[in-house]
């Protein structure tokens, strides 16, 4: 006797006709079909040059690196300059007092040649301060624009790490 026969006796089910074993038979190569062409549509697309070989997988894990400076110990090294490049008597002086009544260390304030934008320069690992410094140069939560220090500043950066200079704007 037909083992399919005898176990779709057992389960009350009726025989397999033969447009039903056609229908399997279909079913059959069309999934075998699509495990070919998925295949084929995998080897085309797979990186012919590299290294490791066909069939590998690259596992890429990237860990994030501590920073040698933490902003916390940027603020502690930082030197904050205050340069009035506007029109407006005092700018840099009452800016200066505010920061180091925040116990920024600040040196004396200047003036600079005027411009007309608000920009707090940092030199090279302060940006993290430079951001803390210009909250306090727009408190109302907008920060001017904060700029890598230029190789030739057109103002004395003297020992400063930080360089808030206030423009006309």
């Amino acid at each position: 006797m037909n083992p399919n026969k005898m176990n779709r006796d057992k389960m009350n089910l009726a025989p397999l006709s033969s447009s039903d074993r056609g229908s399997v038979g279909r079913g059959t190569a069309l999934v075998a079909v699509a495990v070919i062409l998925g295949i084929i549509v995998l080897q085309a697309t797979d990186d012919k040059e590299s290294p490791l070989g066909s069939g590998t997988v690259r596992v890429t894990t990237t860990t994030a690196q501590k920073s040698t400076s933490t902003v916390a110990e940027q603020t502690k090294k930082l030197r904050v300059l205050v340069l009035n490049a506007s029109s407006k008597k005092g700018a840099a002086a009452t800016l200066t007092k505010e920061l180091k009544d925040q116990e920024f260390d600040v040196l004396d304030p200047d003036d600079a040649p005027a411009q007309a934008e608000t920009v707090v320069y940092f030199k090279e690992g302060f940006e993290g301060g430079a951001g803390q410094v210009g909250q306090y140069v727009y408190p109302s939560g907008t920060s001017p624009p904060i700029k890598p220090l230029p190789a030739v500043p057109a103002f004395d950066a003297r020992d400063a790490t930080v360089i808030v200079v206030i423009g006309t704007g």
